[in-house]
């Protein structure tokens, strides 16, 4: 009854030795068995010719995992006795078994470890000549990996049985791991399929990558486009390093911070929005500078160095009439436009400043063929001035003319020269020569006849006139 009861143990100690996984929930195995009655007497284990001795092809096995660390097994086992310590008239023996088995390193180490140590528990029935005996053990083992399902396996244990049959048994064997949960039939286990669901690439961990980018589709931004994993499977055409979907500028090389698009002046508006793209700028004016503040764009500043209005294109407007300093005759004092920024001259005003003008300028006199005014000439002048002074908002043009003696090139010179001569004189006596135009007409626009002298004389003239 020993023997059988040994026996059995060794047979459910050997099943006890697999070592399931998740991705493997059952295993089989094939173990020879070696028993030892003697040891525990004499304390002689496994001296030779003391042993008995169990073959293991005979011992068949079966597992399947719980959890992690802990599997259930059972063992159905038929084998011989021999050099038993008690007299055994048939030494042919049965055994079946179950019991548990705890694998104490699975915390620490992934279910691919080749080293896989545990202890185990069972308990079970043998039968020897005839008779059935309930049967114990404990012990531990070593599953020894060589593959994902195939490891070759080395255990040993306390055997104890309920009719004194207590014994020591060690035992080796392969084990086969199979049973995979691959539910999408990928040759990834579920419990290491990140997408147990849809077929995938073991590299991958189970996941499809439609694209063949290296980037799973679950993770890919761009799952239908081959990509770069720096940027979650997504393409990068121009290589700036923000993804095509991102970016605003795709084909050309830009900054991250302008959603890919280049910024040739480095003004922080992106090329593509730059209304200025060659010259740092401003965004509040599409990246354009603003020399003047004016909050007018240089390139629409019709005064770009003064500082101006946006309803005269950046000019300023001085007296406040509406016209800008640059197109006011009058710049300082208010005018209207139809007066090119001057205040209107009533029709009585502008007669008798006419007048004014006509009688004074008739006596002005230069040397003879020279643009040097005559002393005599002076006071005229000086007449002149006084009525400039007065209307301040004026400006008066001044024309020289001449007769026809001599070459007409010549006199157009000279008549020149005169004007210019009586507008240095005005400026002189203290009126802004912005005030004054001066022009010479030569022989043009005759006031009298040039056949006699006094015709001639009254054409050698200088006219002052309102400047239109």
């Amino acid at each position: 009854m020993k023997k059988i009861v040994l026996s059995l143990v060794v047979a459910l100690f050997a099943f006890s030795g697999f070592a399931q996984n998740a991705n493997n929930k059952f295993a089989f195995g094939v173990n020879g068995f070696i028993t030892d009655f003697y040891g525990p007497i004499n304390k002689t284990f496994y001296k030779s010719g003391e042993t008995n001795k169990g073959f293991g092809p005979s011992n068949f096995t079966f597992a399947y995992n719980l959890t992690k660390p802990l599997n259930i097994a059972t063992s159905l086992e038929f084998g011989s006795i021999r050099n038993y310590p008690q007299s055994i008239s048939d030494d042919f023996f049965w055994k079946w078994n179950a019991g548990l088995q705890f694998r104490f390193l699975s915390f620490l180490q992934d279910d691919g470890a080749w080293f896989d140590p545990y202890v185990y528990a069972n308990a079970g029935l043998a039968q020897v000549n005839s008779n059935t005996n309930f049967l114990y053990n404990l012990g531990a083992g070593v599953n020894l990996w060589l593959s994902e399902n195939f490891a070759f396996n080395i255990q040993s244990g306390w055997n104890d049985g309920i009719k004194e049959l207590n014994f020591l048994e060690t035992s080796f064997g392969i084990k086969f791991r199979f049973g995979k949960n691959d539910r999408d039939g990928d040759g990834v286990a579920d419990a290491d399929d990140l997408c147990p669901d849809l077929a995938g690439l073991e590299l991958l961990q189970g996941c499809p990558d439609k694209d063949n980018d290296g980037v799973a589709d679950k993770d890919d931004a761009c799952p239908d486009l081959a990509g770069l994993k720096s940027l979650s499977g997504c393409p990068d055409k121009d290589g700036d390093g923000v993804a095509d979907k991102d970016d605003a500028c795709p084909d050309v090389s830009g900054l991250k911070n302008l959603s890919g698009c280049p910024d040739k002046d480095n003004d922080g508006i992106a090329d593509k929005d730059d209304a200025c793209p060659e010259i740092k700028g401003l965004k509040e004016l599409n990246g354009c500078p603003d020399k003047d503040g004016d909050g007018i764009a240089d390139k629409d500043d019709s005064c770009p160095e003064i500082a101006g209005l946006k309803n005269l294109n950046g000019c300023p407007d001085s007296d406040g009439d509406g016209i800008a300093d640059k197109d006011d005759m009058c710049p300082n004092i208010a005018g209207i436009k139809e007066n090119n920024g001057c205040p209107k001259i009533n029709e009585e005003e502008k007669k008798q400043l006419e007048k004014s003008l006509v009688f004074s300028a008739k006596n002005i006199q230069f040397e003879s063929g020279k643009d040097v005014l005559k002393k005599s000439s002076y006071k005229d002048l000086d007449n002149i001035v006084e009525i400039m002074k007065k209307y301040p908002y004026v400006r008066f043009a001044i024309e020289g003319y001449t007769d026809n003696t001599g070459k007409a090139s010549s006199n157009l010179v000279l008549s020149q020269k005169r004007a210019e001569a009586v507008k240095n004189y005005i400026v002189s006596k203290g009126i802004d020569s912005s005030r004054l135009k001066a022009t010479g007409y030569g022989i043009a626009n005759p006031v009298a006849t040039n056949s006699t002298p006094a015709g001639r004389a009254l054409n050698r003239r200088v006219e002052i006139k309102i400047w239109k």
